[in-house]
């Protein structure tokens, strides 16, 4: 059967030396009538060390066509350039919306979008899961019909189904939600060191490891098989390492007999749940796939966005003073099992003259003016000119007025205008009126 360790050299020959990436360069502008202009540029990085993202060195990907395709684009050279309304193109891969809220005091924007990975997490998990599952149950079962006689292969079966089947899970899991969470908007390749750090400090608490013993964490070989055997007769409680100096390091044929094991008993259970990994080297890449991928980056590929808003959005981007946002990040391969990359953006542009009409002054900007416009797009299309309505009778001696008396109304007519009323008048008005009771409501007598 395929050794998890085989793995680790090939994993940290890609972390140093680097490989060929795509980077992607993505530059998006609101249009008035609520599209948005988008152009993407895409390079081939022959590099064998990612070039400052944003730079033109580099030769124009190959996947030239796919995205011309996408845009519906004639052209013939990048960079491709597309007006979209609603969704965003599956140009780099993943799915997004943005969307405008225009209303006659001022308009919103949000955008929000996702790059490659998974949009079904639990799937995902549980895939992996059931495959750590697998591989304790198939080990333990090889350990007591090979050693039907040793007690301390009873001991290491009872471990693996047990303590060390819910210790790998829960590594997983750790390794996987911080690949999506951590590195989400990170531009380099490097493992995030706190999710190393996390990791290291569960075994450390489980007592897999000791400070003294951190020497095996680059891999195993001959040095440290000493340790890793004293670490095992340790938390499975075995009498001493007689038992275990047999399977590590394994012999050939100890090798063969695991892998016959795993063999016989994949190829019975696939023919009755079609699905399932068929092989050891399926089982092993369905259990080791997130946390590889995660050591190693799946793809190197690179993508800057860059959105021209206005000042003072809210986003998990960098925000210059001309209202420029700029994301930089990694992305996962397209069949990535790991979360996707999310970037996201709200801001809003008050109409400052209409404001200075109705109420005398600026009232409404900001995260204000966004909560209003999205209150204004669920209304009904008569209702939406009702209220256009009452706004057009207001000045700024009678808004106040007006407004007040529409939130403390209880005809049902004025009920979805009550909380547009709240955005628009002054807190400390609000906040004095709340313990007053309505128009025509009787007070209670004590």
């Amino acid at each position: 059967m395929m050794r998890p360790w085989r793995l680790l050299p090939l994993a940290i020959v890609l972390i140093l030396v680097g490989c060929p990436y795509v980077e992607y360069q993505v530059e998006m502008t609101p249009r008035q009538d609520g599209s948005m202009r988008r152009s993407i540029m895409a390079y081939d990085r022959n590099t064998d060390y990612p070039t400052e993202v944003g730079t033109t060195e580099g030769t124009p990907s190959t996947q030239f066509d796919g995205i011309a395709a996408t845009y519906r684009s004639t052209t013939t050279s990048f960079p491709v350039v597309g007006i979209f309304k609603g969704r965003t193109p599956n140009d780099v891969g993943g799915n997004g919306f943005f969307h405008q809220y225009k209303t006659s005091l001022g308009t919103a924007w949000v955008y929000v979008e996702s790059f490659r990975g998974t949009s079904q997490p639990a799937q995902v998990l549980e895939k992996y899961f059931k495959a750590a599952d697998t591989m304790a149950e198939f080990f333990a079962g090889w350990l007591q019909e090979t050693y039907p006689n040793e007690k301390d292969a009873a001991r290491l079966a009872d471990f693996v189904r047990t303590t060390a089947l819910a210790d790998v899970t829960n590594i997983i899991a750790y390794a996987w939600s911080a690949a999506g969470a951590q590195a989400n908007l990170k531009a380099d390749m490097a493992v995030p060191k706190e999710t190393l750090a996390r990791i290291v400090s569960y075994l450390v608490e489980k007592d897999y490891l000791r400070p003294e013993e951190f020497g095996v964490l680059p891999g195993l070989s001959a040095d440290n098989y000493p340790v890793l055997r004293a670490i095992i007769v340790r938390k499975a409680g075995l009498k001493d390492e007689t038992f275990i100096a047999k399977l590590i390091p394994p012999s050939q044929e100890v090798s063969d007999s695991i892998n016959h094991y795993f063999e016989t008993k994949l190829a019975s259970r696939a023919a009755t749940q079609p699905g399932q990994p068929a092989t050891p080297k399926e089982l092993f890449d369905s259990l080791v796939g997130v946390p590889l991928e995660f050591l190693i980056g799946g793809t190197p590929d690179r993508l800057q966005v860059v959105l021209h808003a206005q000042p003072g959005a809210q986003t998990n981007g960098q925000q210059d003073q001309s209202g420029k946002i700029t994301w930089t990040t990694s992305l996962p391969a397209m069949d990535s099992q790991l979360l996707p990359r999310t970037i996201y953006a709200l801001w809003s542009l008050p109409d400052e003259t209409a404001q200075r009409r109705l109420f005398g002054k600026l009232i409404l900007e900001g995260d204000a003016l966004q909560r209003y416009a999205m209150n204004i797009a669920v209304l009904a299309p008569t209702e939406a000119k009702r209220w256009d309505a009452l706004l057009n009778s207001l000045t700024p001696t009678t808004a106040q007025e007006k407004l007040t008396q529409i939130w403390r109304s209880e005809d049902p007519k004025d009920r979805p205008f009550r909380l547009l009323a709240v955005n628009l008048l002054p807190w400390e008005v609000t906040s004095s009126l709340a313990s007053r009771p309505a128009t025509g409501q009787a007070t209670r007598k004590e």
